[in-house]
């Protein structure tokens, strides 16, 4: 989440000694996983370690790929990094106003709450530069928040209403035109 305020000139503390965080009695292993023995119910490590389990969940995450998205290089910003999230910085301090879209490329994204809140922290600094009568503020989801949060989701979408940021969900990003500035959804719509 450090990224996500980066946009805005806050720094928040990149990296935490996760080890730190655990409670006593939890082992944190950073390996990649090169076998599961259902039999034996037990994870082999690339350090060839082996790690016995009673329960096994696996966090696969989620990467960044640019590329699968057409025109997603030549005309958009992402927070998610580093270095984009700093470049989308420089960006809005010579916004002076005009639309502004957000939103998730596909289905499986990395957090459900990013763009909203992404665009409420937007909203609060335009207003805070003057610039928010002056700007429009559209949201993109592949799925309404109510259905991907449920409650929690409805209360997103009545504060987001609440701030004059239009959510357009579901709507599926198929590319966007950097030349024409727009960004056209699966069924052939464009914002």
């Amino acid at each position: 989440p450090t990224h996500l305020h980066l946009p805005f000139g806050v720094r928040l503390e990149r990296a935490r000694d996760t080890r730190r965080m655990l409670r006593d009695g939890i082992r944190l292993v950073v390996d990649r996983v090169e076998a599961i023995d259902l039999g034996r119910r037990a994870v082999g490590t690339a350090r060839s370690e082996r790690l016995p389990y009673d329960v096994l969940v696996i966090a696969t995450g989620s990467r960044l790929d640019k590329r699968s998205l057409p025109g997603f290089r030549d005309a958009a910003f992402n927070f998610h990094c580093h270095n984009s999230a700093e470049r989308l910085r420089a960006r809005l301090e010579d916004f002076a106003g005009g639309d502004v879209v957000l939103g998730a490329a596909s289905e499986t994204y990395r957090c459900p709450y990013a763009a909203p809140e992404f665009a409420l922290l937007l909203d609060g600094w335009l207003r805070a530069r003057k610039l928010r009568p002056k700007s429009r503020l559209h949201v993109l989801l592949p799925e309404p928040l109510a259905a991907t949060l449920g409650p929690l989701g409805t209360a997103l979408e009545r504060r987001l209403a609440e701030a004059d940021v239009r959510v357009c969900a579901p709507w599926a990003v198929a590319s966007v035109d950097a030349r024409a500035r727009l960004v056209r959804g699966a069924d052939g719509s464009e914002q």
